[in-house]
C-alpha cells in the first residue's frame, strides 16, 4: 500500500511539472507595487539567472457587465414604456 501511495504522489508531481512546462506556464509570478513598467524592466533585468520575462499590467477592482445587462439596465432607467405594457 505504502508503495502504490508513493508511486501516485510521485506521478501527480512530476506529471504537473509536465503539463506546467507543455502550456508554457511561468516558473514564478511576481507582483510589485504600482510602478513604472520601465522601473519594473530595470529591476528584473539586474537579477541573475533570468532568462526570459514578460510584463503585463493586472487591474483590480474594476467592474464588468455584458452588454445585455447595461441594455437591461438602460431600459429601466429610460422615460419609455417597458415592452408588452
Amino acid at each position: 500500500m505504502l508503495t502504490a501511495a508513493l508511486t501516485v504522489s510521485d506521478s501527480l508531481g512530476f506529471g504537473f511539472d509536465r503539463a506546467a512546462r507543455a502550456a508554457g506556464l511561468p516558473d514564478i509570478i511576481v507582483r510589485f507595487n504600482p510602478q513604472p513598467s520601465e522601473a519594473v524592466r530595470q529591476r528584473i533585468a539586474a537579477l541573475p539567472d533570468v532568462a526570459a520575462y514578460t510584463v503585463r499590467q493586472e487591474l483590480t477592482g474594476i467592474g464588468l457587465e455584458t452588454s445585455r445587462a447595461a441594455a437591461a439596465r438602460w431600459w429601466s432607467s429610460a422615460a419609455w414604456p417597458s415592452p408588452g405594457t
